[in-house]
């Protein structure tokens, strides 16, 4: 017995020589616990942002604690969403919010563009709503109980919501958000200027009255005369000062379309406003009396091929002449203001974003447009592209876009929610434009189109 345990008592002495000596590896791999007043390293501790479960435990947008993530409980880890096609999946090699914060995905509701309403309404009445429809704004779906109010599961006076306070007060129903967006889209605004022409002529550049203060209709009218040119004056230029396929850009910077709707759920006809009478007259006076509107195929590639000096366009009209924007011998300026209103009005396009009222999750629809939100401004995760990606891609340089953003969304601009495709006014286009373009006074045909945009507005509202 006593020889038993006397080999144990060896066994342990060589186990703890061995351990204390690393092994026998001339290492030592222990980690022995520091003497007080030394410098160790504890543990770091897990940092809760969650302030009691109100938000996700995550930093805000570039570390800002006003652009934290609300919490939610989810009832489940996927949305639906209703589209006219598929989306893009978040790049993976690129911070996402929706994914990398709040652990959600999407599944995409694929149908043809004409059918997104009715599908909407047909799976909202059999109770399988999608979580969000992108669309555009139509009150009928709210008032009809289709669509339901945002307010419901986003604060729409959290920091994240900061900069689109104009847009959500344009869009709001009796103090409450049915229509919203991720941000406000107003990249149509724009006046596309071939320098080469402007530098040519010795006309003094759009920019240039913009940058002074002084970009506005008779500015705007003097760049137009002087930079069409009719050197044989046959009545057709070969240089045109202007081109536009959107002459409804005048009624909107007189402050309204032809459909105002109002934060009572109301809208108002505008039709025979004194506004409205300014707007359509001054494009026809560009067309008629100055001759400077071109009037001939494809504005984009006339644009491109240098027989045009201003032309507005959207933004994605830059596919027609990305390498002269590329090369420099393009710019851009926002539409003229109406030296008669009281503000700089542009239009804007607000409120695509609709929740179904009756979805399953209703708290994962929040929490994509929060963190569509959260991605727009943690900028110091984005990587922008260079400028030869951008020219692969035929989009604009880094500078202009950088540019647009900066005369777009500056503190002087006061947005017009644009209705007239939400109240179905385009289908009288040809009235509109046409009939006064022949002579017909404006007074004549607002008069008789005043009862038609009237039916229309019951029907969109009541629908």
């Amino acid at each position: 017995m006593k020889k038993i345990i006397a080999l144990l008592l060896a066994a342990l002495m060589i186990f703890a020589f061995v351990a204390c000596s690393g092994g026998g590896n001339g290492e030592d791999e222990s980690t022995p616990t520091p003497a007080l007043g030394t410098d160790a390293t504890p543990t770091e501790a897990v940092v809760d942002l969650t302030e009691g479960g109100k938000y996700m435990n995550a930093p805000g947008a570039n570390g800002n604690d006003a652009w934290k993530l609300p919490a939610y409980d989810f009832p489940s880890d996927t949305i639906t969403i209703l589209y006219h096609g598929e989306m893009a999946a978040p790049s993976i090699d690129r911070f996402n919010a929706f994914r990398d914060i709040y652990n959600l995905k999407y599944e995409v509701l694929a149908v043809a563009n004409d059918a997104k309403v009715s599908k909407f309404i047909s799976l909202s009445m059999s109770g399988e709503a999608p979580d969000i429809l992108i669309y555009l704004f139509a009150p009928s779906l709210a008032n009809k109980g289709y669509a339901g109010a945002w307010d419901e599961y986003i604060d729409f006076s959290t920091g994240l919501w900061d900069d689109l306070q104009k847009s959500l007060a344009n869009i709001s129903m009796n103090g409450k958000h049915y229509f919203i967006s991720k941000t406000a889209e107003r990249h149509d605004n724009l006046v596309w200027i071939n320098k080469d022409i402007f530098e040519e002529l010795a006309v003094k550049s759009p920019v240039e009255y913009y940058e002074e203060g002084n970009w506005n209709w008779n500015t705007f009218r003097e760049c137009a005369i002087a930079t069409t040119v009719d050197s044989d004056s046959d009545g057709t230029p070969e240089i045109w000062g202007l081109a536009t396929d959107d002459p409804n850009a005048f009624l909107i910077t007189t402050g309204m379309d032809f459909v105002t709707y109002n934060p009572d759920g109301t809208a108002t006809n505008n039709v025979k406003n004194e506004e409205i009478a300014r707007g359509v007259n001054f494009y026809v006076d560009l067309c008629v009396k100055d001759n400077v509107v071109y009037d001939g195929g494809d504005t984009k590639e006339a644009f491109a091929m240098g027989s045009i000096a201003m032309m507005m366009g959207p933004l994605w009209y830059r596919g027609a002449f990305y390498e002269a924007i590329h090369a420099g011998k393009i710019d851009i300026v926002p539409w003229p203001k109406d030296p008669e209103a009281d503000k700089y009005y542009i239009s804007e396009a607000f409120g695509s974003y609709i929740r179904g009222t009756n979805s399953a999750n209703p708290q994962g629809a929040a929490a994509y447009m929060n963190a569509a939100r959260y991605d727009i401004l943690n900028t110091d995760a984005s990587v922008p592209m260079e400028n030869d990606e951008r020219f692969d891609l035929q989009i604009e340089t880094l500078e202009m876009n950088d540019r647009l953003q900066k005369i777009m969304f500056s503190d002087d601009k006061y947005p017009v929610l644009e209705t007239w495709a939400s109240f179905n006014v385009s289908k009288f286009w040809g009235e509109i434009w046409f009939y006064t373009l022949l002579g017909e006074p404006w007074a004549t045909t607002a008069e008789e189109l005043a009862p038609q945009i009237d039916a229309e507005i019951i029907n969109v509202l009541e629908g």
